[in-house]
């Protein structure tokens, strides 16, 4: 560091500073002491300002020398006049280089050499180095570059190419360069004005991708002009796809859909071929993907079995499905390490605790799993999937929204308040690090508030409380009457026995008089009760279209007589022994009930996106389902096969580094008995 005077004879002014003293001692106007020693330091601070910038002070550090090595690129892409022009630009900076700088040369295509190497005294004529020229290397000429710096002065790396890399990473080659303190300097040498060029940058492929299954392979071609061209594509030295396409000036992509079943590292090659072109040497590109073995799928069904055909299909197309029931979904993310994928088939969301679902968006989200959801009467909104980590992570939400015409319900609860509800909840088969005071019937009073809380505000509700007598916690009134409800249910308390029967007469008799589209009673229970006349009472419900849906609670609920009252009630019955499924259980029956989730309806699948999901399945030519689960589609998601209602049957889209799908009706039980003898039924469930 050196410090130097432009102008030192202005230093002479210093002698000034005793006047400054002078004039401000001696002034007429009197001032304090203090004053007068502020106003002396100011004027001596500006005055020292007027002499340094009169004399133009400067720090001024000496010159390091300068080392520059300009990377050629000499691959057959670079023709020989933009090779002379590169030349020709060299020897003008030779000439015009501070006599300590140091200049030095690699030429490169698919690899680098060392032309000449830093010197003081560099000198041009013509390249004499022979280069492969059948690629562009800029990363491994950055690293010939990097290596031909001396010790000392600064490091200048000047990129002379077309930018036509086809081997190699130069991003990451200079990111390590400027680490290690150098600067790098692109150049382009541009295109020869008027030639007609066709040539392959990049051929982009899959690193990894599985047996089987169908991915895309991508040709990147620079054209100068417009013009026709020919591309084939080779696997292995195979033909494996060609495609006529038009090219136009710039960059153009070009996919061929790819799918194999060979196992291994497969070499890909694509050539293009065109009229208008020049150089030959440069149309074409190498790309490699490893081929692994088939994916495992994980298959959760509900009872009494998987869908037989569905299973079957997935064999066939050389898929490992290992098939469990629902109740061994894995609690830990150790549990899906061994599976690409999960399936549900018609498995109950409500009797999957909110841990696991987490653990399961855990396992899409980043570690990139798959998540298949298949529709069924237990499964999306109807299943009790409704607003949990599950509906967050796949493609359709569960719930109607409220601009679609739902017609008016008139819904009634007959919840069991006996002693036996009074029970803590810590005291269940789940075990839960909760408020002892946690009661069963404090979580069927918050799982009767949600259920209320999803009709609409002019629906009929109403909440008749049972021991062995019954009374109405919350009489028949309108839905949206919610603080007056809250309040109702607030006082509710437990004790007493057990009479089923008297409660849901009661219920019942009150909804024969109320006038709604739909009427519907939800009864629940956690104990055992008297065996009255309940089929004669169903009948009786059925006849003033009134259905009914049983909830048995605990090990101690009968359950062979909650099914059979919602048999003979035309309703669902439901069992849990955790009393914290309960809300989720009346929010499914709810929405399920007031929104009408269900079409049972023959019916041709319509086509709304092309995918690659979709390849070579004619659904032309598919046989009509005949239902499926209502629900909407996110805004994010890719709707690939819609109702002739517009609502989603099959829907895709990515969820972090996973993917998931929605179709929802059923692969081969109910309402997709057909599809399960359509030839490609295989072909379609493996994609």
């Amino acid at each position: 560091m050196q410090i130097r005077l432009f102008y030192p004879y202005f230093l002479a002014l210093i002698v000034l500073l005793p006047l400054v003293w002078y004039w401000v001692r001696y002034a007429p106007r009197r001032l304090s002491p203090v004053r007068q020693r502020l106003l002396i330091a100011l004027r001596v601070v500006v005055l020292l300002l007027i002499i340094g910038g009169l004399v133009r002070l400067s720090l001024t550090q000496a010159y390091q020398r300068a080392n520059v090595v300009f990377l050629l690129d000499v691959s057959l892409s670079v023709t020989a006049a933009m090779r002379q022009r590169a030349l020709e630009f060299i020897r003008t900076v030779v000439q015009e280089k501070r006599p300590e700088d140091g200049i030095g040369l690699v030429v490169f295509g698919a690899d680098a050499t060392l032309e000449q190497s830093v010197s003081k005294d560099f000198t041009l004529q013509d390249i004499a180095s022979e280069v492969e020229g059948s690629a562009t290397h800029v990363a491994r000429a950055i690293q010939a570059g990097m290596a031909s710096f001396p010790p000392d002065g600064a490091r200048r790396l000047a990129l002379l190419s077309d930018g036509n890399e086809n081997v190699g990473s130069a991003a990451e080659a200079a990111l390590i360069a400027r680490s290690l303190g150098a600067e790098i300097y692109p150049l382009p040498l541009g295109q020869d004005s008027g030639g007609q060029e066709v040539r392959v940058e990049k051929l982009v492929v899959p690193r990894q991708v599985q047996a089987g299954a169908p991915y895309q392979v991508e040709a990147m071609v620079m054209s100068t002009v417009e013009t026709t061209a020919s591309l084939e594509l080779f696997r292995g030295g195979a033909f494996a796809g060609r495609q006529e396409v038009t090219l136009t000036p710039g960059k153009n992509r070009v996919q061929f859909l790819q799918q194999t079943s060979d196992e291994g590292v497969h070499l890909y090659e694509v050539v293009v071929n065109s009229p208008q072109d020049t150089l030959l040497e440069n149309n074409r590109f190498r790309g490699f993907t490893d081929v692994l073995g088939p994916p495992k799928m994980l298959m959760l069904y509900d009872e009494p079995g998987p869908s037989t055909p569905l299973l079957e299909a997935l064999q066939e197309q050389g898929l490992a499905v290992e098939a469990r029931p629902w109740n061994t979904l894995p609690h830990a993310l150790s549990g899906y390490l061994e599976y690409d994928a999960l399936i549900f088939d018609n498995v109950p969301g409500f009797g999957i605790s909110v841990s696991q679902m987490e653990v399961l968006e855990q396992y899409v989200r980043d570690m990139g799993g798959g998540l298949l959801m298949l529709g069924g009467e237990k499964s999306f909104g109807a299943g009790g999937y409704y607003r949990t980590p599950i509906e967050k992570l796949l493609p359709v939400d569960m719930d109607i929204p409220t601009k679609m015409s739902i017609p008016s319900l008139s819904l009634v609860m007959v919840i069991d308040k006996s002693d036996s509800m009074g029970g803590s909840i810590n005291n269940t088969s789940s075990p839960r690090n909760l408020d002892e005071r946690t009661t069963k019937l404090e979580v069927a009073k918050i799982a009767a508030f949600s259920a209320m809380k999803l009709l609409n505000p002019f629906d009929q509700a109403g909440l008749l409380a049972f021991n062995a007598d019954w009374e109405w916690t919350v009489p028949m009134s309108e839905a949206g009457k919610r603080e007056q409800i809250a309040g109702r249910l607030s006082a509710l308390t437990h004790g007493g026995g057990t009479d089923l029967y008297k409660g849901m007469q009661e219920g019942l008799r009150v909804l024969k008089d109320v006038k709604a589209v739909k009427k519907h009673l939800i009864a629940l229970s956690d104990g055992l009760t008297a065996h009255m006349d309940f089929e004669a009472l169903m009948q009786e419900a059925i006849g003033s279209n009134i259905t009914v849906t049983t909830v048995a609670l605990g090990k101690d609920a009968d359950r062979t007589l909650m099914d059979a009252i919602a048999h003979w009630g035309q309703g669902r019955s439901y069992y849990t022994d955790d009393p914290l499924f309960i809300p989720r259980i009346f929010t499914a029956e709810t929405i399920l009930v007031s929104r009408g989730l269900i079409e049972e309806i023959p019916f041709q699948p319509a086509l709304q996106t092309e995918h690659e999901l979709l390849q070579g399945v004619d659904l032309a030519q598919a046989p009509p389902l005949h239902g499926y689960v209502v629900t909407y589609g996110k805004p994010a998601a890719q709707l690939l096969l819609v109702t002739p209602k517009e609502d989603p049957l099959l829907a895709v889209q990515r969820y972090g580094l996973g993917r998931t799908a929605a179709f929802t009706a059923d692969l081969g039980l109910r309402w997709g008995k057909d599809w399960a003898r359509w030839e490609r039924f295989p072909q379609f469930t493996a994609q």
